[in-house]
């Protein structure tokens, strides 16, 4: 069941912040593909090894 509180917004909202999101993250795999030459598949292990090693870093206490 929907949170009442929760804030709703219109389908169109909903859709141009998927569309930005997704380009926001078609641009930062180019840009780590590109840093680290190599693939786009090689960029995102390399993202989620880094993810991976400093998750304790960003947990809260």
């Amino acid at each position: 069941m929907p949170d009442p509180v929760a804030p709703t917004f219109p389908p169109d909202v909903r859709r141009h912040v998927v569309r930005l999101a997704g380009d926001f993250f078609l641009k930062s795999a180019r840009i780590i593909s590109t840093a680290i030459d190599t693939d786009l598949v090689t960029g995102m292990i390399f993202l989620a090894i880094v993810r991976a090693n400093v998750r304790h870093l960003l947990e809260e206490p």
